[in-house]
């Protein structure tokens, strides 16, 4: 993402944002998942023994909703990228 903001553009390459519904709920959507991301990281125990009980009770349990949370993200975000075309 840095080396594309050196890039300068032009007029033509400017991208007028056609829907903002869209845009921002894919924005949303994309903090909404990040937030259970690393609630989920951040609760993680620093003891051994309870470590493994917290990757068999939350955290394998918590894969599979956060995995389909992520396709609704992808999904939306390719929404907003197809939308352009």
């Amino acid at each position: 993402m840095v080396a594309t903001w050196t890039v300068s553009e032009t007029r033509k390459e400017r991208v007028i944002l056609k829907n903002k519904f869209v845009f921002v709920s894919c924005a949303l959507l994309s903090i909404a998942y990040l937030i259970a991301l690393y609630t989920i990281l951040w609760q993680m125990p620093v003891e051994v023994t309870e470590l493994n009980e917290y990757l068999e009770r939350v955290m394998r349990v918590s894969s599979w909703y956060l995995g389909a949370f992520q396709a609704i993200v992808v999904a939306a975000v390719g929404k907003f990228f197809l939308e352009e075309i």
